[in-house]
């Protein structure tokens, strides 16, 4: 029982490090999702073809570009493999580039102007870039067949610019079979929301059945970083709930959900996501390194000569808290930090706040980390005395581990007197501990998915060098520093901690700090300073609390406390010691 406070603390870290979220789903706390709600997107042996362009309520003309799927393989959604023939269409404001084409509307690049490419290369990031193109981003599909390949399409429009606080409009139109669809795409030059609405026109003398569908697709949009910034898909469900799908390839590359309120592509940092007017299925698909999403509605009909107006938005661009609060359907879903999201904002907010006022993040994480710190310095300092109190009394457990080497029960029966006899809990140490993790994880969730991390610097040169070093708080410390002293604190904590009573332990625990230090050296070195800061810190509050007076192991007084009860007649336990 002596070393429930080691278990406790690796469980803790060890969860730090391979997501929470995972953890949660490996210890059963969340179930995974049901098969009715998500399941991947394979086509049976008897799967139909997909529905053409458009159903007739009286079929009068026969379908046109049908999509098929492979039995046994995921669902192909359509994917233009190559762009189609149009005008470019150029939208420019304060907080991005983009640029349409003007058959179907499809967005062909969209670029983040106050956001680089990476530290090195400051041309702006792509949230689209020319390989997630061809795949039609922001496209229309009727009935799930792409407009933008079939039909005429025009643009009365021209290249549009907006200045502070400017809003305007970009139009498409597309005619086909006694059908005139008209797309309003609006901009707004203070958000990155894209407005869009559909007018649809049936000249067709006859009623017609169809869905409206609206597709997204980008390549990967982590910047670079795929270890702790993975690109994946989020949608919101009918419950309004968040949903992610990290890791596409074991999902068979593809994914389905009968019933979403908006769908994304999505890194820590970047969101590309479509929010349909109304509830709609969603599918999806990973293929040659490009994410898309196709969002169906529900099937309606449009008589014949009567207009029909639709509308979505789309979010491409940052994941700021303030931009995606402003947005519908509860878009700031999409930064998800877990169980403990209620912890992780306002810290979050918190360290924005204060480096407001230092003007760096670095020297903000560690203010934010001191303050915590400071903030659970009571609990601390009850776990360091227990843990002290467990120091002092190895000696005797020791002996009485050697006198009963051979009956494992009596040896157990004499520790726990041992601990009655001094009145020591041996699990005093595991509480605070315990504690203090929603803090932990909550903070470590903040950081990772806290896109003001991303080049913001900390230390930009080596000191005494011209070498770049912690000039980008979300990348990894390139000179392994930081993790490495960050190790080493992790080894003067085991020394001033109680020796372990198995010496098979001991062993284990000599190694950990080595292999934190391999683990932490890929980390984005905003997260290793916190961690660093925080065992630096609870090194100083340990020592302090060793050394305080009334503290057991900070003198003569305190030990002559503990060792008062091996006078006493009372307990049988200190025989062995």
């Amino acid at each position: 029982m002596q070393n429930y406070r080691y278990i406790i603390a690796i469980a803790l870290t060890l969860g730090v490090i391979l997501g929470w979220n995972q953890l949660q789903v490996a210890l059963g706390i969340m179930p995974a999702e049901p098969a009715q709600q998500t399941a991947m997107v394979n086509a049976s042996a008897n799967e139909t073809a997909a529905a053409p362009l458009l159903s007739p309520v009286d079929e009068p003309f026969a379908a046109q570009n049908r999509t098929t799927a492979t039995p046994g393989q995921p669902l192909v959604l359509d994917a233009a493999p190559e762009l189609p023939k149009g005008e470019k269409l150029l939208v420019a404001t304060p907080l991005y580039n983009a640029e349409f084409n003007t058959t179907g509307g499809i967005l062909t690049s969209f670029t983040l102007s106050k956001f680089a490419k990476t530290l090195e290369n400051k041309t702006p990031f792509q949230i689209i870039a020319p390989n997630a193109a061809v795949t039609a981003p922001m496209g229309l599909l009727l009935n799930e067949s792409p407009t933008w390949k079939i039909g005429s399409w025009s643009s009365p429009s021209h290249n549009l610019k907006l200045n502070e606080q400017e809003k305007g409009e970009i139009a498409f139109v597309w005619e086909y079979s006694g059908i005139r669809l008209t797309r309003v795409l609006t901009f707004h030059a203070d958000s990155y929301l894209i407005d869009e609405k559909v007018h649809l026109e049936n000249l067709s003398g006859q009623a017609l059945s169809f869905n409206l569908g609206y597709s997204m697709s980008t390549a990967s949009i982590s910047g670079g970083d795929e270890g702790h910034n993975i690109t994946k898909i989020g949608y919101l469900n009918s419950q309004d709930k968040f949903k992610v799908e990290a890791d596409m390839k074991d999902l068979g590359l593809g994914v389905q959900d009968d019933a979403v309120t908006w769908g994304s592509i999505q890194s820590n940092y970047f969101l590309a996501a479509v929010i349909p007017h109304n509830s709609s299925t969603l599918k999806a698909r990973l293929t040659d390194g490009v994410f898309r999403i196709t969002l169906k509605g529900e099937q309606i009909t449009l008589p014949s000569n009567s207009p029909l107006d639709s509308s979505a938005q789309y979010y491409l661009g940052p994941k700021l808290r303030e931009e995606l609060k402003a947005a519908p359907a509860n878009l700031i879903a999409s930064m998800d930090y877990g169980w403990f999201g209620l912890i992780s904002e306002p810290m979050i907010m918190f360290l924005a706040w204060i480096y407001g006022y230092v003007g760096n993040y670095g020297i903000a994480i560690i203010i934010l980390t001191l303050i915590i710190k400071t903030a659970l310095w009571p609990l601390a300092r009850k776990s360091y005395k227990s843990m002290e109190r467990m120091r002092q009394l190895q000696p005797m457990i020791k002996k009485i581990q050697e006198k009963y080497k051979d009956d494992k029960q009596t040896a157990s029966q004499e520790t726990m007197r041992l601990y009655k006899t001094y009145k020591v809990n041996p699990a005093g140490g595991c509480m605070p501990l315990f504690l203090q993790i929603p803090v932990f994880i909550a903070l470590y969730q903040g950081l990772l998915n806290a896109v003001e991390l991303r080049h913001a610097p900390f230390i930009t040169h080596l000191p005494f060098t011209d070498k770049i070093w912690l000039a980008d708080l979300s990348a990894q410390d390139t000179f392994y520093i930081t993790p490495v002293i960050m190790g080493i604190s992790m080894f003067i904590q085991q020394k001033m901690s109680p020796p372990m009573g198995d010496p098979t332990q001991a062993k284990v625990m000599m190694f950990m700090p080595i292999v934190f230090t391999v683990l932490f050296a890929s980390f984005p070195s905003g997260l290793v300073l916190y961690w660093l800061v925080n065992n630096l810190f609870s090194l100083v509050q340990q020592y302090l609390t060793m050394r305080s007076k009334g503290t057991p192991g900070s003198g003569g007084k305190s030990r002559k406390n503990v060792e008062a009860p091996q006078k006493s007649k009372a307990p049988k336990a200190e025989s062995p010691a």
